[in-house]
């Protein structure tokens, strides 16, 4: 059995301001550094073996607050953990781009199937943890996407800072257990 919780990054200032962030390298805020401390007192009523963590740095912020306050290893940095390309559409904001040419024609993002591709990547490497509980800190992109990979339907604006979702793998199927 390999048990996974997947933690978005705490809350960054382009959070809050509406802006795309994907690949741009944004640091948390201090309200994103709270969540991430009330993340790792959450997550204190399981046993959690190790971190891993998209390459980002507000991934990597998170990952290092849950990892000192769990009193566990980061064990790697996942590179196919990094958030969705969002091409030209990184920097601006959600407004500006749902007026302009909207979220499925921004140029040069990367596409459904490459993030599929991608995360379908992430699923194989996380199945590879047998018998360990490990926590992965990423992006709403990439869980949203490994959440739907597996046979659940959720909302991408249902993924919110610092909220963590538990997933397992029981050596033949994922399932989404909240």
């Amino acid at each position: 059995m390999v048990k996974v919780c997947l933690v978005r990054h705490g809350q960054t200032d382009w959070n809050t301001e509406g802006r795309i962030q994907g690949r741009e390298d944004i640091e948390l805020n201090d309200k994103g550094r709270m969540q991430a401390i009330e993340c790792s007192e959450y997550l204190k009523q399981d046993k959690w073996d190790f971190v891993v963590t998209s390459p980002l740095k507000r991934a990597k912020e998170t990952a290092n607050i849950i990892s000192e306050k769990l009193n566990i290893e980061i064990q790697e940095v996942i590179d196919e953990l990094i958030e969705k390309d969002f091409g030209i559409g990184s920097g601006m904001y959600v407004k500006e781009i749902i007026e302009g040419c909207g979220f499925d024609n921004i140029p040069n993002m990367e596409s459904r199937d490459e993030l599929r591709k991608r995360c379908m990547n992430v699923i194989k490497i996380l199945e590879t943890f047998e018998d360990k509980n490990v926590i992965v800190v990423t992006h709403a992109g990439v869980i949203h996407c490994i959440i739907n990979i597996i046979g659940r339907y959720v909302e991408i604006d249902k993924i919110k800072n610092g909220i963590s979702n538990i997933i397992e793998f029981d050596n033949e199927n994922w399932n989404v257990v909240y």
